[in-house]
């Protein structure tokens, strides 16, 4: 992630869908949970889902937290 999405206005931003990587980038810091507090600060309004990778994914929005798990083993099939 470049800083021409920092430059951008994400008090704007309704809602916010980032991996792990993505939101420790533009949130500044390594540790996930201090990002997101610096993320926050950015666009306060936004609903944020954070995607985890196999462990899921996380929808933040206010100060309500809802961890959505992968049920069973992800598969990817390949288009005809």
């Amino acid at each position: 992630m470049d800083g021409q999405v920092a430059a951008c206005p994400l008090q704007l931003v309704d809602l916010l869908i980032l991996n792990r990587a993505e939101v420790q980038a533009l949130g500044g810091c390594r540790d996930v949970e201090g990002a997101f507090s610096a993320l926050r600060q950015l666009c306060p309004q936004a609903a944020v889902v954070l995607t985890l990778g196999r462990d899921g994914a996380l929808f933040i929005t206010g100060s309500s937290r809802h961890l959505c798990r992968l049920l069973g083993k992800p598969r990817i099939t390949p288009a005809p």
